[in-house]
């Protein structure tokens, strides 16, 4: 994920307001899906796998912690999605099942304990 022009603007909006900034959600879901085409086309593959989930841990939460300090702002709350996954989410869309950290039997993915550390830096 190289993208961060989100956290800009929650630091724009804050600043503009005099408030401070929190990132309410973050957060990575493990999935996949098979999308069917037409014959002789293959079918399109997502998988988005734990260590996938794990790689965006380990470098979305020291980007933005060195966002926050390279602009000279605070966060006063980081919080990651969800817990666990879901086995029959509101939404029907397949990644909204899988973005915990924990699975549905609350068995920790592996980037549980990435999380926990992560965390514990700020």
């Amino acid at each position: 994920y190289n993208s961060w022009y989100q956290l800009d603007m929650l630091f724009n909006i804050t600043d503009y307001y005099g408030k401070k900034a929190a990132v309410m959600e973050t957060g990575f879901s493990t999935y996949k899906i098979v999308i069917p085409l037409p014959f002789p086309l293959p079918p399109i593959i997502i998988n988005r796998t734990e260590e996938m989930q794990k790689e965006f841990i380990n470098k979305a939460f020291p980007t933005i912690r060195i966002l926050t300090k390279l602009n000279g702002k605070e966060l006063v709350f980081v919080g990651w999605y969800e817990l666990t996954d879901e086995e029959n989410p509101s939404v029907g869309l397949p990644p909204e099942k899988y973005f915990g950290i924990l699975n549905v039997t609350l068995v920790p993915k592996a980037g549980y304990e990435d999380l926990k550390q992560q965390f514990s830096e700020w």
